[in-house]
This record gives structure tokens, sequence and C-alpha cells, in this order.
């Protein structure tokens, strides 16, 4: 088969999705198709169309997002404005109508710049022959690409969810409203029912999809997870000398909230003041902040600074080296029930014990206890 594959975000481009879409594309490489990407130009990039790895690549140059020039116009105006009206006007509340307004601008995302220049090239592309179209979201700007060509060309399509779209727990309340949630599921629901194949990374967010289409479209959905890229030997030989090492990897956002992890770990070291030589946390990335409170004054506080660590970002080998020297991993997924982290698939590739604070019926506690001894 031909295969074209549209993703916003492909490598060098450093974003997860990146990751998932370059590991789908050789994926049907190696299984003996010819693939085409089409992707998003960065700033750096210079040639639209390359051949890496036996995938050709074509690169678009997105249009500016209203997103983009707003926030331009917006740095434009402060520099003109006194520092007495910048504190009055960050003081008062956005009127309703600018909130809506701006809402409806995040529909889908901030990504519509690609839609058009990735359909043209997309249809000049097919005309050559193109057997299959796969797109894969988040950026959702991807699957209005893939409905478009589905409406005008009429060539399979397969729709990759790797996130729930109108149903995302962690959208940001400035990008919601009535007019645009009701415009986002009128969207998805399209794109549910245009699709020839709808392909989930997890249970949870098939499920939520299903229930979106006629019971007789409930059989074109497809489970792909994440997979594991290095699976290491199980531990045989005891632990050496030293303390105890707890190891969290990534940043820390949305309600991905260590405090409890370390108020637990006081409390301990308060019954048990040996825990404190016995012990070593370490928090590798972007993860010395949550929710604007510094952690290493809130480790302090507790009295444990001593024992944890913050570590800025580190070259990926020494990441998996820290995982490998692990003895505990530790994963937030609070309040995130249908999604599951990348991070998940690199700790159990370590074969270490997994501690994970998240919610019982959700995805990522699922996948740990059938695993089991985490």
């Amino acid at each position: 088969m031909n295969v074209l594959l549209i993703a916003h975000a492909f490598p060098p481009d450093p974003v997860v999705g990146s990751i998932r879409a370059h590991k789908v594309a050789s994926a049907i490489r190696d299984a003996g198709h010819q693939v085409q990407v089409i992707t998003a130009r960065g700033s750096h990039e210079t040639h639209e169309d390359h051949t890496d790895s036996g995938l050709t690549v074509h690169r678009v140059a997105s249009r500016p997002s209203v997103q983009v020039t707003l926030r331009r116009a917006q740095l434009r105006l402060r520099r003109r404005t006194s520092e007495r009206s910048r504190s009055h006007s960050t003081g008062s509340p956005t009127p309703w109508w600018k909130r809506h307004l701006l809402s409806m601008l995040w529909v889908p995302d901030d990504r519509r710049g690609f839609i058009y220049p990735a359909v043209t090239r997309a249809r000049r592309i097919i005309w050559s022959g193109v057997d299959m179209v796969y797109t894969t979201a988040p950026p959702f700007s991807d699957h209005l690409v893939g409905l478009a060509l589905k409406l005008l060309t009429k060539v399979p399509w397969v729709a990759e969810f790797r996130d729930p779209w109108a149903d995302n727990p962690i959208k940001p309340p400035e990008r919601s409203s009535a007019e645009a949630d009701a415009l986002n599921r009128w969207l998805e629901q399209r794109c549910l029912l245009a699709a020839d194949h709808v392909v989930t990374v997890t249970e949870n967010t098939m499920a939520l999809l299903q229930a979106k289409v006629p019971e007789a479209q409930r059989g074109k959905f497809i489970l792909s997870r994440n997979g594991i890229d290095h699976l290491a030997p199980a531990r045989r030989h005891p632990r050496g000398e030293g303390p105890f090492r707890i190891v969290h990897t990534g940043s820390l956002y949305q309600d991905r909230d260590p405090r409890p992890l370390f108020q637990a770990v006081a409390a301990l070291s308060a019954r048990r003041p040996e825990i404190v030589r016995q012990v070593q946390i370490d928090f590798i990335g972007q993860c010395d902040t949550f929710g604007g409170q510094s952690l290493r004054e809130f480790t302090a506080e507790l009295g444990i600074d001593s024992i944890v660590r913050f570590s800025a970002w580190i070259p990926h080998a020494e990441c998996q080296q820290a995982l490998a020297e692990a003895d505990l991993l530790v994963l937030f997924a609070q309040k995130n029930p249908n999604q599951v982290a990348n991070k998940l698939y690199d700790y159990l590739g370590t074969r270490r014990p997994i501690l994970a604070f998240g919610e019982a019926d959700g995805e990522s506690a699922r996948m740990l206890k059938r695993v089991g001894g985490h």
C-alpha cells in the first residue's frame, strides 16, 4: 500500500506527539508499505521534502495562528503602555464576550494554520496514488485535514486519538465556552463517523469514543498502545549499598501533583528518623515547581530537603541509566483517567516497581494492576 500520514509534529520536533507519529510511520513501513508524511516545517528547517529511513517527509509552512498574532499585538501594546496601566489591566476580570471569543479561536486548537497547506499538499500526493490516509492527534487540526481529504478524495481514512478531544478534562477554562464546546463535539463526531477506522491508545478513550457513534460502527475501533522500546532483564541480584533511590523523570503540569509524596515521606520520617539516612528522592526534568509553588521550599518546610534532589534535563541515555539504577519509580496521573503518560512505558521497560498516584479506575492503574508488582 501507499500510505499518507498526517502529523503536525514529527521528528526532529521534540514534542511527545512526534514520537508516536514516527513510530506509527516506521511500523507501517516495516510491514512492507510505502509511507509519506506531511508535517509542519519548523523555523530552522529549509528543505521541504527529504527521505529519512525509508520515509518520505513533506514539510509545509503553517500559516500564523490567530493566537500567535494576538500575542504579538499584545506584546507591542504592552511596550507602549505604562507600568501603572499594565498593573491595573491585569487585575480586572476578563469580559464574558472576550472569553467566548477567545474560546472560539481555540476550536479545535491553535494549529489551524496547518490545515490548508496540509490539505493542498496532500491532494497533490493523493493524485499520484495513495491507498490510505492516517492522521494522528492531538493537535486535532490533523483530523480536520483527514476529514477534508475524506470528503474531497474518498480515500480510506484512519483517525488516531492519542487523547480525548471534546472530553479532555485538562482543557484550560479560558479555552472553554458553551459554543466552543458544542462546536468541538460536532467536529469530533463528524470525524468519528467519517473515518473508516479509529485508533485509540487506551481502553478508556476507546470506550468513551465508541459511545458517540452508532453501535454498527463500533467495530471499526482499534486499540494500539504505545510500545516499550527497551525491556531490561529482570533484576536477579540484590540491590547494592547506598540509600533506597526513588526517581521521577519529566515535567510536572496539570494535576500531576508531587506534594502528597513529599508529605508522606515527611510523615514517615517523623516516626522513623533513620529514613533520612536511608532514602534518596531524585526529580529529573522540569519539576522543581508546581502550581507556582517552589518544591524546594516546600520540601525544606517539611524537613526533607536533604533527601530530595532536583536536577535539570539530562541527555536521554543518562535518564535511562537513572531509571535503571532506581529502586522505585514514581508516576503522577491524578485526575487523568483516560490517558497514559509516555513515561509509564519507559518505566515498565526497566522492570522496577512503580508507585503511581492516580485514579483507581484510570487507565494507568489498570495497566499497573494487570502487570502486577506495582
